[in-house]
């Protein structure tokens, strides 16, 4: 899994033009897991601003707004002392617009090596590079699989449906 983190937009006609020729690769949730390489997009809210401006089409609940290194976010969080933004790897202070997941059983280099040139051309690329830990629990300690809702009308409830129907 690679995760590409894109920040400091500086052309978003350009950002624009390349989201939307990568809209025919992202996982949609009722098609299944697919068999070649997915891709999941995330916006920040810097990202909807820098995209819409004031005219942001949707309203959004305050913590997303203020991102996680909002210094009161912060203090619920306790991203303070050990755990304080300064010492992050990425984020912080160096705001994220985008992220584009990409997956796959098999290997995602190639995917990754035709996207960076596009990206490179209007923002600031980071790779991080994503592996399952030995004990296969994600970061925040779920196996995986337990960890996420089963959502009516997705593949995965129409397959639990049919595995309870034989």
């Amino acid at each position: 899994m690679r995760y590409l983190l894109i920040s400091g937009i500086r052309d978003i006609a350009a950002a624009g033009s390349f989201l939307a020729t990568q809209i025919p690769g992202v996982e949609s949730v009722a098609g299944g897991p697919g068999e070649n390489i997915g891709m999941s997009i995330a916006i920040t809210y810097p990202g909807l601003i820098k995209f819409f401006g004031d005219e942001a089409p949707i309203r959004f609940d305050l913590a997303f707004r203020e991102g996680m290194s909002n210094a009161r976010r912060a203090r619920i969080l306790g991203d303070e002392g050990n755990n304080h933004k300064s010492g992050w790897d990425w984020g912080g202070d160096n705001e994220i617009d985008l992220m584009l997941i990409l997956f796959s059983k098999q290997d995602v280099d190639q995917r990754l090596a035709q996207l960076t040139p596009a990206i490179e051309a209007f923002a600031t690329l980071t790779v991080l590079t994503g592996e399952l830990p030995d004990d296969r629990k994600e970061p925040f300690g779920f196996r995986d699989g337990i960890s996420q809702p089963v959502i009516e009308g997705t593949w995965v409830t129409r397959r639990a449906l049919r595995s309870e129907a034989r």
